[in-house]
């Protein structure tokens, strides 16, 4: 007697068991990742001693928002149309799914406004840079969900979205700053590191052993063996920076921003380790919880200004 497959629900029907606490909707509203970055555009810009127009965190928040919104939809539609397995899903592609109409809604009304701003407001200087990073996130955006990119390409999607994510934080002081790019380079290098390490780990701890052995590339299958010891190790490279920085050049930007990144690896090794204890929509939030460590410091280079 032959067995059938078994069937999952699609993501659109499945109802929530539970209310969800404040940090859960913080992720399932895709609100980590737009704080994330326009804490960090202003923490470059304010270890630069930049003054940024409000403008600039808020269109940062807003494009990441509907970028984010936009490819959970794309990955709960994949599911629905058989290109994804549904249990390869996490509750965030679930809950856009189910909201689909007003996370659609809402990009139709928050982008057009804040380009509108940005044009008015910003630098053409960093409308040009934004346009083309853009570009290359709408590239990368058409390579995953268009062409279903297989696990095998030359660069693995986590380096990608933390080189990207990086670039556009910084973006802002760097045009505005040009007399500080060298430290903004190598915080921006780590910083991109760090967000590299996020989304391994994020990758390593939501994946089955088949799911990963066929969809992740094998650079983030050995980063996800080793994270433990790769967030350690960019936690002491940070830090290290950070003293040498202080020693060989007193009052250097490149002391705060290594120091928020020394901060949030430490943060990501001390969950690697603990990560059985926690269920993986915690494990999710804490991991980008993780990048909010200019919080520690911001405050006080504001205060200095």
């Amino acid at each position: 007697m032959a067995i059938a497959a078994p069937t999952f629900p699609s993501p659109s029907t499945i109802q929530p068991a539970r209310r969800y606490t404040p940090f859960e909707l913080w992720h399932l509203l895709s609100l980590d990742a737009p704080s994330v970055a326009a804490l960090w555009t202003v923490f470059f810009a304010s270890a630069a001693h930049v003054r940024l127009p409000w403008i600039a965190p808020v269109a940062m928040a807003t494009g990441v928002w509907v970028l984010y919104a936009l490819d959970r939809i794309l990955d709960g539609r994949s599911a629905d149309a058989g290109r994804t397995h549904a249990r390869q899903l996490r509750e965030r592609h679930i809950f856009h799914a189910r909201h689909e109409r007003w996370f659609i809604a809402g990009s139709a009304i928050l982008l057009p406004v804040v380009l509108l701003l940005c044009f008015r407001l910003v630098p053409p200087a960093v409308q040009r840079d934004m346009l083309l990073l853009s570009l290359a996130v709408a590239a990368y955006i058409a390579a995953i969900h268009l062409f279903s990119i297989s696990a095998q390409r030359r660069v693995p999607k986590e380096m990608l979205v933390g080189v990207l994510f990086s670039s556009a934080t910084v973006i802002p002081a760097w045009v505005r700053a040009p007399l500080h790019h060298a430290p903004l380079l190598f915080g921006a290098a780590l910083f991109a590191t760090l967000c590299w390490l996020n989304c391994v780990a994020i990758e390593t701890w939501e994946s089955t052993p088949a799911h990963a052995s066929q969809h992740i590339h094998p650079a983030t299958l050995i980063a996800g063996r080793h994270l433990t010891v790769a967030a350690c190790g960019l936690a002491a490279i940070s830090t290290a920076a950070a003293a040498a920085s202080a020693i060989i050049v007193p009052g250097s930007i490149a002391i705060p921003i290594a120091a928020a990144c020394a901060l949030a690896a430490g943060l990501l090794a001390l969950l690697s380790i603990e990560r059985r204890r926690l269920t993986p929509m915690a494990l999710r939030i804490a991991a980008d919880a993780a990048l909010l460590s200019p919080l520690v410091i911001l405050p006080r280079l504001l205060l200095a200004r």
